[in-house]
């Protein structure tokens, strides 16, 4: 029998398949297991009914642990309940490899752990979610540019000279001579891109800027166009156009991805509208709330913002509280504990975000109020600008 991947499941409804992959969840019943299956390509709830399976598959199913490669075979049904939207009732099970015990439980790990464990980690349905997406997002920017007539160019890692400035470089010994891990490309795309007309690079850009924040990383992957005869208006199309050719894309095709990581693609859907071009003195208005943008002032959503994460951190604080006390009633069931914990678990998660928002926002607010017209807008200023429209801005006529 030939072996069907998960997420082709809909082609093959009511005939019998073969599945090949591990085992992400297990639970049992009376007579009954219902292992949710992986292959790589999606998730799948497999039934194992005792009255549909010989005793040998049966006691196969019963020794699978988490992690543990099988092969079923099983009809495949529709039910819009399951994860996926389809389910296997199996009728063989065949252990491969039975895993030791899974180190990454439903509990709340540290950064560290998870990546002391990087290649487990991976394995779960989060990471999976953000390795496709990333995966997509690669693809679609490729195509853009290769559809719009650019040509891919790679440019070196190792250098021997500085684009963005001597303090951020990572240095090593090349045989003898100072080599650099590259700051980017552009030196080498522009050179290139008096010969083809239009190039891009993309590829991995290193930093030797030492920060604990998420919003600066040492090596990052970074795309960088060149045009010859191109002039400032030109490049602000292909920016806006890149854009909403990628993220048309991502709505398109990675929406049970995003799903799975909890994010709301709905402003995503809503791309496909003119970018606003705004001038630098209109922008600087803009940011220090001395003009609002259809009602909107900046100063204000701020202060919003930290007054509505300040509640909403008291109330998670008490309903974390709450479920704590909850789980050590004398009682309480199995599965209302599980239930409560993970719902903890969560709440903690959310809670060290919100945190975060507490102390940044204080930040941004002073540096909005206080901006200084000639300087460069930082990452806060991006992100109050761009909260005024909903929609990714463009800033011209910089003094």
């Amino acid at each position: 029998m030939t072996t069907v991947y998960i997420k082709d499941l809909a082609k093959h409804e009511g005939q019998e398949v073969q599945l090949q992959g591990w085992v992400y969840n297990k639970r049992s019943g009376k007579g009954l297991f219902f292992i949710v299956l992986r292959d790589g390509y999606g998730y799948a709830q497999c039934v194992v009914d005792e009255k549909n399976v010989s005793a040998e598959s049966f006691e196969a199913a019963k020794n699978l642990s988490q992690e543990s490669s099988c092969s079923l075979i099983g009809k495949v049904v529709k039910d819009e309940r399951q994860i996926g939207g389809y389910e296997i009732q199996v009728t063989s099970v065949e252990a491969i490899s039975i895993a030791e015990e899974f180190p990454i439980s439903k509990k709340e790990h540290g950064v560290d752990f998870l990546m002391d464990e990087r290649h487990l980690w991976l394995r779960t349905q989060r990471q999976w979610a953000i390795m496709r997406i990333r995966n997509r997002m690669i693809m679609a920017i490729h195509n853009f540019f290769q559809q719009n007539d650019f040509v891919q160019m790679d440019s070196p890692i190792f250098t021997g000279n500085a684009v963005e400035g001597t303090s951020t470089l990572f240095e090593t010994d090349f045989y003898g001579q100072p080599a650099y891990l590259s700051q980017s490309g552009q030196l080498y795309g522009e050179a290139m891109a008096m010969a083809f007309g239009k190039i891009y690079t993309f590829g991995p850009t290193f930093r030797a800027e030492k920060s604990k924040t998420r919003r600066h990383l040492s090596e990052f992957w970074m795309i960088e166009p060149e045009m010859a005869f191109h002039d400032l208006d030109m490049n602000m199309d292909v920016i806006e156009a890149m854009l909403k050719s990628v993220v048309t894309d991502l709505a398109t095709n990675c929406e049970a991805e995003f799903k799975i990581i909890g994010r709301d693609i709905s402003i995503l859907k809503n791309i496909n509208r003119p970018f606003p071009r705004i001038a630098y003195d209109d922008a600087v208005d803009m940011i220090q709330g001395k003009k609002d943008v259809d009602g909107k002032n900046s100063i204000a959503l701020l202060e919003g913002d930290l007054k509505n994460v300040r509640e909403r951190i008291s109330a998670v604080k008490k309903e974390t509280e709450e479920r704590e006390a909850k789980i050590k009633e004398p009682g309480m069931k199995k599965g209302e504990i599980a239930f409560n914990q993970n719902k903890i678990d969560a709440l903690k998660n959310e809670l060290k975000e919100l945190e975060e928002d507490e102390r940044n926002i204080p930040g941004w607010l002073n540096s909005a109020r206080n901006f200084e017209r000639g300087n460069d807008f930082g990452g806060s200023d991006e992100t109050v600008l761009t909260r005024l429209f909903d929609i990714p801005i463009m800033v011209y006529n910089w003094p």
